[in-house]
């Protein structure tokens, strides 16, 4: 099976297991400018619990990577995997959870020189999947912590379905900047087959 499809940890097994299309699932990314867009009502979005929704177990964070009020599910798993060029990108999903109340935008880079991007919205399951706003940026709106899937609380993390599209074997710089009245601007790195990657 390819990474594209693997799934690497419990908190990954809940989260896809349970995608579930928002209202607005089929929407066209929208935005300022060039930057797509994912708000809460066009994001591609998970039935949360019941209980504590939006919680992250000691074990998935361990091997996720945080800016600010973004985590990238389990961006740190796959530094030891090899991910050799070829014809057509690799692909990885890689939820992110974005803290309310603020809206961000993600940039990706490899420090490398290699082609990167960060997609948001990703779903393959037929006629409503394929959703996807992609590019070296993306603006990410979290939902109202009340907003609801079904019949339940979204709570104060919005999942996003994402991933990365890259060429091969790189490390990937992260920038959030978090569009607040006091703006703020966070940094990350991890590595797709390379291992001890760092923002500077």
């Amino acid at each position: 099976m390819s990474a594209w499809g693997r799934i690497a940890f419990p908190a990954f097994v809940a989260l896809v297991a349970a995608i579930l299309l928002s209202t607005g699932g089929g929407a066209a990314a929208k935005g300022p400018g060039p930057t797509p867009t994912v708000d809460c009502e066009s994001r591609l979005q998970v039935y949360p619990p019941k209980r504590h929704p939006g919680r992250i177990s000691q074990e998935t964070r361990e091997i996720s990577a945080t800016a600010g009020p973004v985590m990238f599910l389990g961006g740190r798993q796959w530094a030891n995997e090899r991910f050799p060029a070829r014809k057509g990108p690799h692909r990885l999903k890689t939820p992110i959870y974005l803290d309310a109340p603020n809206p961000v935008t993600i940039t990706v880079a490899s420090p490398e020189g290699r082609s990167i991007e960060l997609s948001g919205g990703l779903d393959q399951r037929g006629p409503q999947g394929g959703y996807e706003a992609h590019g070296e940026a993306i603006r990410l709106e979290p939902c109202d912590p009340d907003a609801k899937v079904g019949d339940r609380r979204v709570g104060r993390r919005t999942p996003f379905l994402a991933g990365f599209r890259f060429e091969a074997n790189t490390c990937v710089a992260v920038t959030v900047e978090v569009h607040s009245k006091v703006p703020a601007t966070h940094e990350t790195a991890f590595g797709f087959g390379r291992e001890n990657c760092s923002v500077r």
